[in-house]
């Protein structure tokens, strides 16, 4: 199997390390470029280019730092990126099941981002993309890594695309030697011409209504009239999976949504989507790009992207408690923090505000987040319920936003409105949802599996069988996807409280600095926590790993 073979990095020749890096002796910049014969400078539109100096920085180094660098890059990548893309980049990692969209295979060369017209994008377009993540996906933003990791990252993942699709090649002709499949992954997935962004004419009313007319003739099939994408359901990628059309109105922009950069992506279109290349003159091409920008609600992809943040749990010197409204959180400052479904929906919930207040002995936090409806009733297969969740740790460098890793276990704490319910009222009685019907489990038969001699899971105390909750919050442990591990009765030491009100769930979680048991993780003044969260939607029957998630925060209790 050429796919199990261990990859080798063993290109030495300048003009194919340069290849490696997305740079050429006729073209060395990333970005997009202009046709003003005015000016020859590039266009460069905000967020297409990564920090100035990254090519040449990156061309500079080929020959004492390229090799060095990629063996950091590798690293880095098993550490941060495998889960989803695969240990060599084959969009095959251990999450990519729970992912849509799906993680890029980057052996198939078609990359959806990218300001050349063909083959592997730019080492500027690459380092965009990790600076950036990509809004509408799984994929987060890395601009927390140092400049040096980020760089060694694009180098890392050029091999691994010229090193899978070669692996491919010798797959269809055995015959060819590794060289051979190398030199043609090589031309093959060489990056071609940038892709010439005219300069774009001044927005004003006439613009915008030929842009507006432009739109409807060749984007609305697609996007919509009104550019929210619902039209085009049956669209699918290259590899068969099911796409939507952008919902430009929801600042959802994988790429970003300047108007220089709307205009790159109508001219480029999107490799591997069903999004074509269009050239065009320059006038039209302006005028949709300043069209489609009007769609946009201000400050609306800003509010979206998964920036890392720092949340502070101010000393409070009241007693804190579970309640909801205490005037404790009068005083604590909110941050709103952005999260991402795993598949993709565009009805999703968009982020969740975090506040945060510790008293010396115990620390609490309160979320609040937009759900229109209350669903906290689990009668049927076709019910699910309302959640949040905070995944935790003490670890400098935590693994990937899931479920912890091998030898790096997260402590996850679940509040259920499943059982917020139970324990404010008890379990709902079933002839609510099946009424008519024989209540025959009412009845006592002889060795009936009712009986508590049959209900093991009840008698062992594991938290998820009993058939009333008075906790409203599960704690558990996870050491990767399928070792979440519920703590036993005796270790179920988070308090936790909800109410719902005016399309809005607020829930307080509550837990001493220090517990009993090994595996939670531990709180004192001054410390610094890793947290992200999770929140899950009923109504959208949303369960398990189908779920909104943000990506790793940093809490710090104030001293």
């Amino acid at each position: 199997m050429p796919y199990g073979r261990q990859l080798r990095f063993v290109v030495t020749c300048p003009a194919v390390l340069l290849l490696l890096l997305g740079c050429s002796a006729e073209n060395d910049a990333g970005g997009v470029h202009s046709s003003d014969s005015h000016d020859s400078e590039a266009v460069v539109p905000p967020g297409t280019l990564p920090k100035p100096g990254l090519e040449q920085g990156l061309e500079q180094g080929l020959e004492q730092g390229l090799e060095q660098g990629l063996e950091q890059g590798l690293a880095l990548f098993q550490r941060k990126c495998a889960v989803c893309h695969g240990e060599q980049g084959l969009g095959d990692g251990t999450a990519a099941f729970l992912l849509s969209p799906k993680p890029r295979d980057f052996s198939g060369g078609r990359f959806l981002l990218g300001s050349n017209s063909q083959g592997l994008p730019s080492a500027a377009d690459l380092r965009t993309t990790l600076d950036r993540g990509m809004p509408g996906s799984a994929m987060p933003p890395w601009d927390h890594l140092p400049d040096e990791s980020l760089d060694a990252l694009v180098i890392a993942v050029r091999h691994l695309a010229i090193e899978g699709r070669a692996w491919r090649l010798m797959d269809d002709d055995p015959d060819l030697s590794e060289d051979e499949a190398r030199e043609i992954a090589n031309e093959l997935m060489a990056s071609g011409e940038p892709v010439v962004v005219p300069q774009l004419t001044p927005v004003s009313p006439e613009v915008l209504t030929h842009g507006r007319q432009l739109y409807m003739e060749n984007c609305a099939a697609c996007h919509d009239d009104d550019g929210r994408g619902l039209k085009a359901l049956d669209m699918v990628d290259e590899q068969g999976n099911r796409v939507l059309a952008r919902d430009f109105t929801q600042g959802v922009f994988k790429g970003g949504s300047t108007e220089q950069i709307i205009a790159l992506r109508i001219l480029r279109g999107l490799h591997g989507s069903p999004m074509p290349a269009s050239p065009m003159p320059a006038e039209d091409v302006s005028a949709i790009a300043h069209f489609v920008r009007t769609l946009v609600p201000d400050g609306a992809e800003d509010r979206l992207l998964l920036n890392q943040r720092t949340l502070t749990a101010q000393r409070s010197s009241r007693t804190l408690t579970t309640a909801t409204e205490d005037v404790a959180w009068d005083q604590a400052p909110s941050t709103f923090l952005p999260v991402t479904p795993l598949w993709w929906r565009t009805d999703r919930i968009e982020g969740v505000d975090v506040q945060a207040l510790h008293d010396d002995s115990r620390v609490a936090l309160r979320l609040r987040w937009a759900d229109s409806t209350k669903n906290d009733t689990l009668l049927s297969q076709q019910s699910f319920g309302d959640g949040a969740a905070l995944g935790l740790s003490n670890a400098e460098d935590p693994p990937t936003f899931t479920m912890g890793a091998d030898g790096e276990p997260i402590s996850l704490w679940h509040w259920k409105a499943a059982w917020q319910r139970d324990a404010a009222s008890g379990p709902p009685a079933l002839a609510l949802a099946f009424a008519g019907l024989p209540a025959d489990q009412q009845l006592t038969y002889p060795g009936h599996p009712g009986q508590a001699g049959f209900a093991t899971g009840q008698v062992a105390g594991n938290p998820l069988s009993q058939a009333s909750h008075t906790n409203t919050v599960e704690v558990a442990n996870a050491l990767g996807f399928g070792s979440l591990t519920t703590q036993g009765e005796g270790a179920q030491k988070v308090e936790g409280s909800a109410t719902w009100a005016d399309g809005h769930w607020t829930v307080v979680f509550l837990r001493a600095f220090e517990t009993d048991t090994e595996s939670d993780v531990s709180f004192a003044s001054g410390d610094r926590v890793a947290v992200n969260f999770a929140l899950w939607d009923g109504a959208a029957s949303d369960r398990n790993g189908q779920k909104c998630v943000s990506i790793w925060h940093e809490l710090v209790l104030a001293r």
